[in-house]
């Protein structure tokens, strides 16, 4: 399996492409804004847009790393380190979904 990257003049990627895939999603584009990513779009083979099945990255003012994850009508917090790496992805109501160890 073979995927294909694009990235625009700042480093930033704009887009994985699996190669060779002729159903499902074939990859994803990357939406930034500044320096931060806002949102990941799923891309069926055909080329076309899984809006729906969008992940949009949500951040306080200032902020370089995300607060908060929204995925299919869910919002998840994001818990960092004190070097800003994120280490947990908790529901609203607190309940760890994810969790990276050292």
């Amino acid at each position: 399996e073979r995927w294909r990257y694009t990235y625009d003049a700042f480093g930033r990627r704009l887009s994985k492409r699996r190669e060779k895939t002729t159903r499902g999603i074939a990859g994803y584009d990357y939406q930034w804004s500044g320096d931060l990513l806002v949102a990941e779009t799923p891309v069926y083979a055909d080329g076309t847009a899984a809006v729906e099945s969008s992940v949009y990255w949500l951040y306080e003012p200032g902020a370089l790393t995300p607060g908060a994850r929204y995925e299919n009508g869910r919002l998840h917090y994001v818990v960092h380190d004190q070097m800003g790496t994120p280490r947990e992805l908790l529901t609203e109501g607190g309940e760890v979904v994810r969790a990276q160890k050292l």
